[in-house]
């Protein structure tokens, strides 16, 4: 017996950057998402229950319609913010995902990181590209660093 609640749908995918930028898109551009390879655990102090979920595996398809500067959800007054994907490509610094459902609830997630030896704000485990279609491919794996 499957434990999926299949009344429960995808609303948005946030992706949270290094310097705390937010980029949202609204579930009717993600082409593909895949979370796999996930851990889960929680830490209690004073009162305090805080639940974490890390996933070593995250690749992310995302409908060229969705790169517009309306698509980020935070106020930073950034002069020349670039287009979502373009910034996502040039800087490749995912560290979480937040994925919105329609009952309200959200998850937020750790993706897998290791700093670029030349720059800690740089995450090896991502690769991020348009495909042939101009859609953003996103792979953030232990893998990736191996090329």
């Amino acid at each position: 017996m499957s434990n999926i609640d299949t009344e429960k749908n995808i609303t948005a995918l946030e992706l949270i950057l290094e310097n705390c930028e937010k980029i949202r898109f609204p579930a009717k551009y993600i082409k593909w998402l895949s979370v796999e390879d996930v851990s889960r655990g929680f830490n209690y102090s004073n009162g305090s229950y805080n639940e974490h979920i890390k996933a070593n595996e995250v690749t992310i398809t995302i409908n060229t319609n969705a790169n517009t500067a309306d698509a980020y959800s935070d106020d930073f007054p950034l002069p020349e913010r670039k287009l979502p994907f373009d910034r996502i490509i040039r800087h490749n610094d995912i560290t979480h995902i937040e994925v919105a459902y329609n009952d309200n609830t959200t998850e937020y997630i750790s993706v897998s990181w290791e700093d670029n030896e030349d720059n800690e704000d740089i995450n090896i485990n991502q690769a991020s590209s348009l495909n042939f279609c101009d859609d953003l491919s996103i792979s953030i794996s232990p893998k990736n660093n191996d090329f």
